[in-house]
Protein backbone atom coordinates (compact mmCIF):
# COMPACT_ATOMS: atom_id res chain seq x y z
CA UNK A 1 0.00 0.00 0.00
CA UNK A 2 1.03 3.22 -0.07
CA UNK A 3 0.58 6.93 1.21
CA UNK A 4 -1.40 8.11 -2.07
CA UNK A 5 -4.16 5.63 -1.87
CA UNK A 6 -4.90 6.86 1.88
CA UNK A 7 -4.83 9.88 1.42
CA UNK A 8 -7.81 10.75 0.06
CA UNK A 9 -9.35 10.04 3.06
CA UNK A 10 -7.97 12.90 4.83
CA UNK A 11 -9.96 15.46 2.37
CA UNK A 12 -13.21 16.52 3.10
CA UNK A 13 -15.22 17.75 -0.23
CA UNK A 14 -14.01 20.01 -3.42
CA UNK A 15 -11.01 18.28 -3.66
CA UNK A 16 -9.88 15.25 -5.74
CA UNK A 17 -7.01 12.79 -5.32
CA UNK A 18 -5.40 11.11 -8.48
CA UNK A 19 -2.77 8.82 -7.40
CA UNK A 20 -0.51 8.45 -10.54
CA UNK A 21 2.22 6.62 -8.61
CA UNK A 22 3.52 3.30 -9.74
CA UNK A 23 5.79 1.14 -7.34
CA UNK A 24 9.75 0.50 -8.88
CA UNK A 25 8.96 3.96 -10.49
CA UNK A 26 11.92 6.35 -11.39
CA UNK A 27 11.87 9.54 -12.02
CA UNK A 28 13.46 9.04 -15.30
CA UNK A 29 11.06 5.82 -16.24
CA UNK A 30 8.24 7.96 -14.73
CA UNK A 31 8.91 10.45 -17.93
CA UNK A 32 10.36 7.91 -20.81
CA UNK A 33 7.26 6.28 -20.03
CA UNK A 34 4.88 8.48 -20.78
CA UNK A 35 3.38 8.45 -17.02
CA UNK A 36 3.93 12.19 -16.82
CA UNK A 37 2.20 12.76 -20.20
CA UNK A 38 -0.59 10.89 -19.32
CA UNK A 39 -0.53 13.90 -16.04
CA UNK A 40 0.01 16.40 -17.79
CA UNK A 41 -3.12 15.52 -20.36
CA UNK A 42 -5.49 16.37 -17.90
CA UNK A 43 -3.61 18.72 -15.25
CA UNK A 44 -5.38 22.08 -15.38
CA UNK A 45 -4.54 25.74 -13.75
CA UNK A 46 -4.21 25.71 -10.20
CA UNK A 47 -4.17 21.82 -9.66
CA UNK A 48 -1.40 20.57 -7.69
CA UNK A 49 1.31 18.19 -8.52
CA UNK A 50 3.08 16.24 -5.57
CA UNK A 51 5.88 15.02 -6.45
CA UNK A 52 7.97 12.15 -4.86
CA UNK A 53 11.00 10.43 -5.93
CA UNK A 54 14.56 9.25 -5.08
CA UNK A 55 13.46 5.60 -3.42
CA UNK A 56 14.69 3.64 -6.54
CA UNK A 57 16.70 6.69 -8.18
CA UNK A 58 20.10 6.16 -6.61
CA UNK A 59 20.51 2.67 -8.10
CA UNK A 60 24.05 2.83 -9.51
CA UNK A 61 23.65 -0.53 -11.32
CA UNK A 62 21.27 0.72 -13.48
CA UNK A 63 22.22 3.41 -15.21
CA UNK A 64 19.12 3.24 -17.46
CA UNK A 65 17.54 4.75 -14.60
CA UNK A 66 20.21 6.25 -12.30
CA UNK A 67 19.81 9.81 -11.65
CA UNK A 68 23.01 11.45 -9.59
CA UNK A 69 21.68 13.83 -6.62
CA UNK A 70 23.92 16.60 -7.30
CA UNK A 71 22.80 16.80 -10.84
CA UNK A 72 20.67 15.09 -12.78
CA UNK A 73 18.15 13.98 -10.39
CA UNK A 74 17.51 18.16 -9.33
CA UNK A 75 17.26 18.70 -13.18
CA UNK A 76 14.60 16.16 -13.84
CA UNK A 77 12.76 17.38 -10.83
CA UNK A 78 12.92 21.14 -12.46
CA UNK A 79 11.30 19.14 -15.74
CA UNK A 80 8.32 18.02 -13.67
CA UNK A 81 7.95 21.40 -11.78
CA UNK A 82 8.49 23.27 -14.89
CA UNK A 83 5.86 21.36 -17.04
CA UNK A 84 3.64 21.25 -13.99
CA UNK A 85 4.09 25.47 -13.90
CA UNK A 86 3.60 25.70 -17.59
CA UNK A 87 0.12 24.41 -17.34
CA UNK A 88 -0.59 27.04 -14.57
CA UNK A 89 -0.58 23.78 -11.93
CA UNK A 90 1.46 23.87 -8.97
CA UNK A 91 4.19 21.43 -7.91
CA UNK A 92 4.68 20.64 -4.32
CA UNK A 93 7.65 18.65 -3.68
CA UNK A 94 7.65 15.49 -1.09
CA UNK A 95 10.57 14.21 0.32
CA UNK A 96 11.30 9.96 0.18
CA UNK A 97 9.96 7.86 2.47
CA UNK A 98 12.81 6.11 4.64
CA UNK A 99 13.43 2.59 4.71
CA UNK A 100 12.90 0.69 8.39
CA UNK A 101 16.37 0.18 9.55
CA UNK A 102 17.59 0.39 13.16
CA UNK A 103 20.43 0.75 14.34
CA UNK A 104 21.63 -0.84 17.73
CA UNK A 105 20.22 2.23 19.65
CA UNK A 106 17.34 2.16 18.01
CA UNK A 107 17.67 5.00 15.66
CA UNK A 108 16.69 5.09 11.97
CA UNK A 109 19.71 4.39 9.57
CA UNK A 110 18.97 6.59 6.68
CA UNK A 111 19.80 5.13 3.29
CA UNK A 112 19.09 7.74 1.01
CA UNK A 113 22.16 9.98 1.01
CA UNK A 114 22.08 13.17 -0.71
CA UNK A 115 18.89 12.71 -2.34
CA UNK A 116 16.56 14.20 0.23
CA UNK A 117 18.65 17.50 0.39
CA UNK A 118 18.90 17.35 -2.86
CA UNK A 119 14.54 18.11 -2.47
CA UNK A 120 15.10 20.62 -0.01
CA UNK A 121 17.51 22.41 -1.90
CA UNK A 122 15.23 22.62 -4.72
CA UNK A 123 12.52 23.23 -3.21
CA UNK A 124 13.98 26.16 -1.70
CA UNK A 125 15.93 27.75 -4.49
CA UNK A 126 12.50 27.90 -6.72
CA UNK A 127 10.29 28.88 -4.10
CA UNK A 128 8.26 25.24 -4.42
CA UNK A 129 6.25 23.83 -1.01
CA UNK A 130 8.00 20.98 0.61
CA UNK A 131 6.51 18.00 2.74
CA UNK A 132 9.54 16.59 4.22
CA UNK A 133 8.20 12.88 4.65
CA UNK A 134 11.63 12.15 4.92
CA UNK A 135 11.86 13.49 8.48
CA UNK A 136 8.69 12.67 9.32
CA UNK A 137 8.57 9.02 8.27
CA UNK A 138 11.80 8.53 10.17
CA UNK A 139 10.16 10.32 12.61
CA UNK A 140 7.50 7.90 12.77
CA UNK A 141 9.06 4.71 12.87
CA UNK A 142 11.44 5.83 15.73
CA UNK A 143 8.45 6.39 18.31
CA UNK A 144 7.13 3.09 17.37
CA UNK A 145 10.48 1.73 17.78
CA UNK A 146 12.41 -1.58 16.37
CA UNK A 147 9.00 -3.87 18.09
CA UNK A 148 6.42 -2.09 16.92
CA UNK A 149 7.42 -0.48 13.50
CA UNK A 150 7.77 -3.64 11.68
CA UNK A 151 3.50 -4.03 12.21
CA UNK A 152 3.41 -0.92 9.56
CA UNK A 153 5.34 -2.90 6.86
CA UNK A 154 4.65 -5.55 4.39
CA UNK A 155 5.04 -8.99 5.10
CA UNK A 156 4.81 -9.23 8.91
CA UNK A 157 7.48 -6.40 8.94
CA UNK A 158 10.31 -8.90 7.04
CA UNK A 159 10.13 -6.39 4.11
CA UNK A 160 11.73 -2.86 5.28
CA UNK A 161 10.59 -0.52 2.40
CA UNK A 162 6.70 -1.28 1.48
CA UNK A 163 4.00 -0.39 3.82
CA UNK A 164 0.78 -2.60 4.39
CA UNK A 165 -1.95 -0.58 5.08
CA UNK A 166 -1.73 0.44 8.36
CA UNK A 167 1.65 2.00 7.49
CA UNK A 168 0.22 3.68 4.20
CA UNK A 169 -2.17 5.33 6.79
CA UNK A 170 0.36 6.54 8.75
CA UNK A 171 2.70 8.64 6.30
CA UNK A 172 -0.54 9.69 4.54
CA UNK A 173 -1.21 11.38 7.98
CA UNK A 174 1.99 12.77 7.82
CA UNK A 175 1.99 13.99 4.29
CA UNK A 176 -1.64 15.53 5.40
CA UNK A 177 0.54 17.42 8.39
CA UNK A 178 3.12 18.26 6.51
CA UNK A 179 0.46 19.94 4.07
CA UNK A 180 -0.91 22.02 6.60
CA UNK A 181 2.17 24.36 6.67
CA UNK A 182 3.58 24.16 3.39
CA UNK A 183 0.68 24.56 1.12
CA UNK A 184 -2.60 26.06 3.29
CA UNK A 185 -4.84 26.59 0.00
CA UNK A 186 -4.70 22.69 0.06
CA UNK A 187 -4.51 21.99 3.37
CA UNK A 188 -8.20 24.17 3.79
CA UNK A 189 -9.79 21.08 2.09
CA UNK A 190 -8.71 18.56 5.07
Amino acid sequence: ASWGQMLPAFFGPGLAVANHAESGETIKSFVTSLRLAKILAGLRRDDWLLIQFAHNDQKVHRPAVYADPEFAFPAWLRVLCGEAQARGARPLLLTPVERRNFDPAGRIVESHGAYPNAIRKLAQAEGIPLVDLHRASIGLYERLGPELSPRAFNDGGKDRSHHNAYGAWLLAAAVAEGLRSACPEVAAFL
